[in-house]
């Protein structure tokens, strides 16, 4: 798993310090309870999102953090994202 969690505000770094150590544990937990890639993105993006939200250390109120993560398992490549954050698959010659 790669991901880029790019803060923004004057608490963005700690929102995407955070959202780097919550989705992906989140993630790997979903995996392993065997729900689908796409239902385990899904469920540890909007998961990690609400744990922020009750998260006391971290004023989430005026800052947050656009996430984009890359899961490769074999030959299959999953990304996803929130905010404005992209991924761009590049293959050389």
């Amino acid at each position: 798993l790669m991901g880029v969690f790019d803060g923004h505000g004057s608490s963005g770094a700690g929102c995407s310090q955070f959202a780097g150590r919550e989705i992906s544990s989140r993630l790997e937990r979903h995996l392993l309870d065997g729900q689908d890639v796409g239902t385990a993105h899904s469920k540890a993006f909007v998961s990690a999102n609400s744990a922020l939200h009750r998260n006391k250390t971290v004023d989430d109120s005026l800052s947050g953090t656009t996430a984009i993560t890359v899961l490769l398992d074999g030959v299959d490549l999953t990304v996803a994202n929130v905010g404005d954050s992209r991924a761009i698959l590049g293959q050389r010659g």
